[in-house]
Order: C-alpha cells, then sequence, then structure tokens
C-alpha cells in the first residue's frame, strides 16, 4: 500500500444478478448535468510507511503493520506542510469532517497529523469507516513480495503492471472489488456531506431571522466603525472533508470521484503520506476538478 469530463468505456465486470460498476459508472457520467450547486473539497491521505512497506511484504487489509520512524516523520512533514489552517498555505482550510480506516497505519498517521495540524483545523474527532481499508489481499496479505512473483508470477506481474482484471487472488478480484468498495464509501460520505450542508444552511437561514443584516449607513453596516487599515482575507470556508486511508484504495475514491473505472489503476499512486485534492460540487454525479497537494504540488485539473 498523511478532491466537462469524459469515461473511458470498459467491458460489463459486474457479478450476475447485479449492475456493473463499469455500466454505474457510465450512467453516472451520461446523466451529469452543470449544477449551481456549491462546492465541496475532499481531501485523500495515504498513511506513512510502514514495517511492512520497508521490509517488502504485502499488507492488503490486515492490520499487523505499523509505522515506521520514518513513516511518522512523514506524517509530521505532511501535517507542517498541509494542515497548519495558514489561508492560502497548501490547504488553508477547517475540515468539517473527517474519517479514517479502521487500519493502526491509518490512524496512525492521523494521530500524529492531529498532534501537529494548527488550532481548529480537524473536527473534535474522526468517524472510523470499515470500507476505508486497504484492498482486500486474502492469502497474499502478510507474504513477502519476492515468494508471491516465484509462487503466482503471472497475477503478482499484473499486480505490479496495473493489469486490474488479471490480479487473481484465490479466485477473487481484488482490484476490481475495492474500485466497487470505493463507490460505496463515496455514497456514504457525500451523504454525509449534504446534510450536514442542509443542516447549515437551515441554521444560516434562522440566523439571518433572527440577526437582520444593518442597512447602508446604519451602526454596523461597516464594520468596526472605520478601523485603519487592511483587513486580513477571509478563511476559506469551503466545506472539506479529510479521508486518511490507503494506497490502492485512494487510487480507487480518486480514479471513481471522476468516473474511471479499475482499468485506471496505477495511473495515479499515492506515495506514502501522498494528499489529493477532489473538488466536487454538491448534487453532481462527477467531481470537477482535483490536484496534488502532498508532496508535489500540483494545478486543479479534471482529470
Amino acid at each position: 500500500t498523511a478532491f466537462g469530463l469524459v469515461l473511458l468505456a470498459a467491458p460489463s465486470i459486474g457479478r450476475a444478478g447485479r449492475p456493473s460498476f463499469a455500466r454505474a459508472l457510465a450512467t453516472a457520467a451520461t446523466s451529469r448535468s452543470p449544477s449551481p450547486s456549491p462546492p465541496h473539497r475532499y481531501y485523500i491521505l495515504r498513511h506513512g510507511e510502514t514495517d511492512a512497506n520497508a521490509s517488502g511484504r504485502i499488507q492488503g487489509s490486515s492490520d499487523a503493520s505499523r509505522l515506521t520512524e520514518r513513516g511518522r516523520a512523514q506524517a509530521a512533514e505532511v501535517a507542517a506542510a498541509a494542515f497548519s489552517g495558514v489561508v492560502g498555505g497548501a490547504v488553508g482550510t477547517v475540515f468539517s469532517a473527517a474519517y479514517v480506516s479502521p487500519l493502526t497505519r491509518a490512524r496512525e498517521t492521523l494521530s500524529v497529523v492531529r498532534e501537529l495540524a494548527g488550532p481548529g483545523v480537524l473536527p473534535p474527532a474522526e468517524r472510523v469507516l470499515t470500507d476505508l481499508r486497504e484492498i482486500d489481499f486474502y492469502g497474499w496479505e502478510g507474504r513477502d513480495k519476492a515468494d508471491l512473483m516465484a509462487e503466482f508470477p503471472d497475477s503478482y506481474r499484473a499486480w505490479k503492471v496495473g493489469d486490474s482484471r488479471n490480479v487473481v487472488v484465490e479466485g477473487r478480484l481484488p482490484v476490481v472489488e475495492v474500485w466497487e468498495r470505493a463507490a460505496s464509501v463515496w455514497e456514504v460520505v457525500r451523504a454525509d456531506a449534504a446534510a450536514a450542508a442542509a443542516r447549515t444552511s437551515a441554521s444560516a437561514s434562522t440566523s439571518a431571522e433572527n440577526h437582520p443584516r444593518a442597512v447602508d449607513g446604519s451602526p454596523g453596516a461597516d464594520g468596526d466603525g472605520g478601523g485603519e487599515g487592511t483587513p486580513p482575507p477571509p478563511p476559506d470556508t469551503t466545506p472539506s472533508t479529510l479521508l486518511v486511508c490507503h494506497g490502492t484504495l485512494g487510487q480507487a475514491l480518486l480514479c471513481a470521484a471522476f468516473g474511471r473505472d479499475e482499468t485506471h489503476f496505477r495511473l495515479y499512486e499515492f506515495p506514502n503520506c501522498g494528499l489529493a485534492e477532489i473538488v466536487w460540487h454538491g448534487d453532481e454525479k462527477l467531481a470537477r476538478s482535483w490536484r496534488w497537494h502532498h508532496p508535489t504540488p500540483s494545478e486543479l485539473s479534471s482529470m
């Protein structure tokens, strides 16, 4: 393993009796229409280096590995670079929600980030979401990569080169499965975001009714009544959500947000403590843009 798009067509791979993930993505892409809904930012953070990463063992969704000293340093680095809360910085936002994988390596990473983040940048508590765990690798978990290459050369080679539909472990298709799970994660997280936005809107309406704005020329209409100097820029109030998870699941989340199926595996790999931002407007089926924040920042663009 501290957010005008085109869908590439793919063969149907769904299980019997249920629509395929590729077909569901195609439906989402064709049904998308421009919307005036406000944006929401989602930040995906992969955990820091673990002892399994360092020794060449497959982790999957097992929970035996722990952060190395280097992994903790990586988490501290991303915290300083992206979670300081400084307006105009790498992130410069306050997070309204945070989710984390149940696996220890992700929770350790979030703990380090929380310790070093700016005051009030992260919410007081995070939600542990089971579906944010890493790819399920079944009998491969805990095994040395060199041994897997010798024992299962075709499947392991497919894993390394991104041939997602030929990664077969005990008769299962782990990469296909994790892409399907990513779609489920977005359903939960975006539903929570929509509910929070509705509560905020209702609260704002109530506040406006109880505290009407002053009219021009009346006391309070010009702020503090003539203080000198230029006021500081307002904080970024765009709702933002943090998801702390894993490398393969992070790729699946990023791709699924733009309607990209598992054939895009390994095109957008997360390094340890890689941080990506996705900009997604409330009721639109697909996200509009994304960028890397760490370790190498990039500009917002479509996928």
